[in-house]
């Protein structure tokens, strides 16, 4: 018989054990997740913040679409030009842009068009940013800036003018 000079060995109850396990896969997720944080901010900020740009009501000049597709495929090609997110646009996301339209205008022009080749375009349409939802998921907002008033640009520039005035005295 084995004497502890602690005292009395006692078994812990096995919810104990489980408890003890828990809180400390708990404080490692903790850590990695703070760990992960500090790496994000050394890399130039946290990604969970929104990005928000303002958009400039021209976007420069966007390729024309071509004549010969699908009219569904030239209107949305137009809308999507006119877009916000445009604002985003390389000119290797009108050529991916130009490929995807191409290719549905062909599926739409078949007359069948095939399911797979629709969901290949709806990745292609999330990659750029067209829905509301994909900007969502990307968590980017587009700021629609109002129009510029002349008399408030005026009246603000008047007042700019006598406070600078005042403080130069």
């Amino acid at each position: 018989m084995n004497k502890d000079p602690a005292g009395p060995v006692t078994k812990a109850p096995a919810g104990a054990l489980m408890d003890a396990a828990e809180r400390k896969r708990k404080a490692d997720r903790e850590r990695i997740a703070a760990k992960r944080a500090a790496a994000r901010a050394e890399r130039g900020g946290d990604v969970s913040h929104e990005r928000r740009m303002p958009v400039a009501p021209d976007h420069g000049t966007v390729p024309d679409a071509d004549p010969l597709w699908h009219p569904l495929i030239r209107d949305l090609y137009a809308a999507i030009g006119r877009s916000g997110q445009s604002a985003f646009y390389e000119p290797s996301d009108y050529g991916m842009l130009r490929i995807g339209c191409e290719i549905m205008s062909q599926q739409l022009l078949s007359g069948r068009p095939s399911a797979v080749m629709f969901a290949s375009w709806d990745a292609l349409m999330a990659r750029l940013l067209v829905t509301e939802g994909d900007r969502r998921r990307m968590r980017l907002e587009l700021e629609r800036g109002e129009a510029a008033d002349p008399d408030e640009d005026a009246a603000v520039a008047i007042m700019a003018a006598y406070r600078d005035k005042r403080t130069a005295r």
